[in-house]
């Protein structure tokens, strides 16, 4: 079999085994629950024009009280899912990355529920408990000032988790709604998202809630820059998705094979082309040769 049709033999092999990879993800994706996802609006600005009150009762517009790198968290006090893990995830987080709260960034969580049920009381208590939490399971102490919980009417609550795309759907006395946190810049830029900081899986190894230190360490600096960080977001997207009933990420292998499936299936391909064109070169540079020496002796 000479190189061009073992080219086309792999190549047709190749997209066969990507497209039975591919129909099985799509499969998936179609059998799985729809969940509400939030909308990456990376580099944009957010609606920080708004008044909130603090976990004391104070009114404080946002634009004035983000005046440095701040990570973002919207979440409900009440809820019985998602959002205290998430709080817990971010503690951790905190504990063991390098940058420090109150110094190179500062913490910002509010509230979305705007029926009117979360009052600054609640807000304190759930600022204590989280205090608390990471003092005593990492036995690091995050400064009171460095981490504001707020409250908000239903008019504000609404502009600004639009502006950094944020969904949530009441579902009777709770809500549906993703569990993220956001960095945004001084200038209220939002620079990164990260996800799914209930509990976090690797090859099925079970980790903690939170996410790898260095990745926070990374989008604090990113949002001292003002940086939009996409790439690490992009990855984690394709090679990972939130399992609502096991509470954490989950590897999709078959995505992780059709990519790599996909890239050899390229890098096959490549080489095979390259060396066809090799043997074309020699082959007419042969023919050439062949006909030069039959002119000379001619």
């Amino acid at each position: 079999m000479n190189i061009m049709k073992r080219y086309r033999v792999i190549c047709w092999v190749g997209l066969v085994l990507a497209g039975s990879v591919w129909q099985a993800t799509q499969a998936q994706t179609a059998d799985s629950p729809q969940t509400v996802e939030v909308q990456q609006r990376l580099g944009e600005f957010a609606d920080l024009d708004r008044p909130f009150l603090d976990e004391d009762g104070e009114e404080k517009n946002l634009k004035e009280l983000i005046d440095r790198p701040t990570v973002l968290t919207l979440v409900y006090y009440r809820c019985p899912g998602i959002c205290t893990p998430v709080l817990q995830g971010l503690a951790r987080s905190i504990a063991l990355a390098k940058v420090a709260p109150g110094e190179d960034y500062q913490l910002l969580t509010i509230s979305f529920d705007h029926r009117e049920r979360e009052m600054p009381e609640l807000a304190k208590n759930k600022k204590g408990a989280m205090l608390r939490h990471a003092k005593g399971e990492y036995d690091f102490e995050i400064p009171a000032e460095a981490w504001t919980f707020m409250t908000g009417n239903e008019e504000d609550i609404r502009a600004l988790a639009e502006s950094v795309g944020f969904p949530f759907v009441p579902d009777g006395e709770d809500f549906t709604h993703p569990g993220v946190v956001i960095f945004l810049s001084r200038e209220g830029k939002i620079v990164r998202y990260l996800e799914g900081l209930g509990t976090s899986s690797f090859m099925g190894k079970y980790e903690k809630p939170g996410f790898v230190p260095a990745e926070f360490d990374l989008a604090v600096i990113d949002a001292n820059a003002g940086r939009p960080g996409m790439v690490l977001k992009k990855f984690q997207r394709l090679c990972f998705t939130y399992d609502e009933e096991q509470g954490r990420y989950m590897l999709q292998a078959n995505r992780i094979v059709l990519a790599v499936g996909v890239l050899t299936m390229a890098a096959m391909g490549g080489f095979l082309f390259i060396q066809s064109r090799r043997k074309i070169s020699k082959e007419t540079a042969s023919l050439q040769s062949g006909a030069e020496h039959n002119n000379v002796e001619a």
